[in-house]
C-alpha cells in the first residue's frame, strides 16, 4: 500500500527490539515461555521449525526477495532494528540512566563495543541456542554471544536480500546529561560511520537545557565550529592500538579533500600519542576543535597542530598531541 500510493517512498522493518527477537518470532517466545525446563524461546520453537530452522530476521528477509523476483517490486528499502544493549551496571541498564559514578561510566563505554566487536560479549544476551546452531546445549543457560550488531546485520542482507540497506532507528546509551554520555554517543556515531550503516537515529534527541553534552556528540560531527562545518562523508580506515582508550574515527571531507579525524580519549587522564596517516601530505597545520569538562557548553578552538611530513622513501605523515581526559578532539587537516 504504501509502494502504491507514492512510488519513491523508502519502507523499513521489522523494527524488532530485543535479540531474541531476532532470531524466533513472537509465537515461538510465547510458547518457549509456556514450556519448561527453560521456558526460553528456544523451548519449543514450533514457528521457526515449520520454516526449516531459518531465523526470523532471515525469513522476513527472504519473503521480501521472493515478492521481488517474481513481481519485480522492492517493498523493503531498509533492514530495521532497535538495538537497546547498553550494559547492564548493579542490576539495571545504563541506556536511559543518568551518567552515574565510575563503574557505571566504564559499563557505558565499554559497551558501545555491542555495535562491532567479535571479542565483546555481555551475559544478557546468550546465544541463540537453536537446535542447529553450531554450539547449541540443553543447559537452561547457553553461552554469551557476541552480538556484532552492525556485521550480522550486513551478512543477513547479504545472504538474503542484497540491496537492502541497514538502519538502527532506536538507541539510547544514557548519560546524556555528562561528558561521558558525550563521548559514548560520539563513539556510536564514529562506529555507525565506519561500519557504513546507512541509517542511524536516537531515541530522543538530546535536550538542549539539560542534555547539552549529548547534544555536543552530534555537534562534533555536524557543526563543530559554529559554521556548520562537518565531518568528513567518505569514511577512512582508521584503527587504534586500544579502541577501549582511545577510538579514533577519520574520515574524507570531498566538498574540500580535507581529513577529518574524531579521537574519544575514554580514559579519566590526559594521553599524549601521535596518529599515523598513511598516504597523505598536508597543506599547512592541522585546526583542532576539543569537547570536554572544561567546557560543556561547547565545541572551543584550540591552537593548531603541527603535522611532521612523510620522510624521505614513505608515503605517512605523523601528528603528535595530547587528547585531555574525557574529551573528543576533532582534527581537521587540509590535503595537499
Amino acid at each position: 500500500m504504501s509502494k502504491t500510493a507514492d512510488p519513491t517512498a523508502e519502507v523499513s522493518g521489522p523494527v524488532v527490539d530485543y535479540w531474541w527477537n531476532y532470531f524466533y518470532s513472537k509465537k515461538d517466545i510465547e510458547s518457549g515461555w509456556g514450556t519448561g525446563p527453560c521456558y526460553s524461546p528456544w523451548s519449543n520453537p514450533s514457528d521457526r521449525r515449520a520454516h526449516n530452522g531459518t531465523p526470523f530476521i532471515e525469513y522476513y528477509l527472504q519473503q521480501f526477495a521472493a515478492y521481488e523476483a517474481k513481481n519485480n517490486v522492492r517493498l523493503l528499502d531498509y533492514l530495521d532494528l532497535h538495538t537497546y544493549f547498553a550494559a547492564d551496571y548493579l542490576g539495571n541498564s545504563v541506556g536511559f540512566a543518568l551518567a552515574g559514578d565510575t563503574g557505571a561510566q566504564q559499563a557505558r563505554l565499554n559497551s558501545t563495543r555491542v555495535f562491532w566487536d567479535s571479542t565483546y560479549t555481555d551475559p544478557n544476551y546468550q546465544q541463540p541456542n537453536y537446535s542447529t546452531d553450531p554450539n547449541y546445549t540443553t543447559s537452561c543457560s547457553p553461552p554469551a554471544q557476541a552480538l556484532q550488531v552492525i556485521p550480522i546485520m550486513e551478512k543477513w542482507v547479504t545472504n538474503d536480500y542484497p540491496g537492502t540497506k541497514t538502519a538502527i532507528t532506536e538507541y539510547n546509551w544514557g548519560g546524556q546529561e555528562a561528558i561521558n554520555g558525550a563521548l559514548a554517543q560520539a563513539d556510536i556515531l564514529g562506529i555507525f560511520g565506519s561500519y557504513d550503516l546507512d541509517l542511524g537515529t536516537l531515541w530522543g534527541p538530546p535536550n538542549p537545557a539539560t542534555q547539552a553534552p549529548g547534544l555536543m556528540a552530534f555537534e562534533i560531527y555536524r557543526n563543530y565550529d559554529g559554521n556548520n562545518s562537518t565531518f568528513g562523508d567518505r569514511s577512512l580506515a582508521s584503527t587504534s592500538a586500544n579502541q577501549g582508550t582511545l577510538s579514533v574515527y577519520g574520515a574524507l571531507r570531498t566538498a574540500d579533500d580535507a581529513v577529518t579525524v574524531v579521537v574519544i580519549n575514554k580514559t579519566y587522564g590526559d594521553l599524549t600519542d601521535t596518529l599515523s596517516l598513511a598516504n597523505f601530505t598536508l597543506n599547512g597545520s592541522a585546526k583542532v576543535f576539543l569537547y570536554s569538562n572544561a567546557n560543556l557548553a561547547g565545541i572551543v578552538a584550540q591552537p593548531n597542530v603541527t603535522v611532521t611530513p612523510p620522510a624521505t622513501g614513505s608515503t605517512t605523515s605523523t601528528l603528535s598531541t595530547t587528547f585531555p581526559a574525557q574529551s573528543i578532539t576533532l582534527l581537521v587537516l587540509p590535503k595537499m
